[in-house]
């Protein structure tokens, strides 16, 4: 497997950058967008992020945390791809 696939981060508090990590979970904190756009070179996470929103957004046991469980339906779905 894949160096970057098998250590892809699983969380918000997991990823590397400082202000990705504030920005998201003010973002989601208070109300979710109904778009977001990943930008940038090769390299910086945004498939791994984005797959951090997606488990967030769709997580059915979250209830009013930030970060998703990893153990319910839909977050083992997104992280097997």
């Amino acid at each position: 497997m894949v160096f970057y696939r098998k250590y892809r981060p699983q969380t918000i508090s997991d990823l590397d950058n400082k202000n990705v990590r504030e920005t998201l979970a003010s973002l989601l904190k208070n109300a979710t967008a109904h778009a977001f756009l990943f930008t940038g070179p090769k390299g910086l996470g945004k498939t791994s992020t984005a797959r951090i929103v997606a488990k967030t957004v769709n997580c059915q046991m979250r209830g009013d945390a930030i970060e998703p469980c990893n153990h319910c339906e839909q977050c083992i779905s997104i992280t097997n791809g």
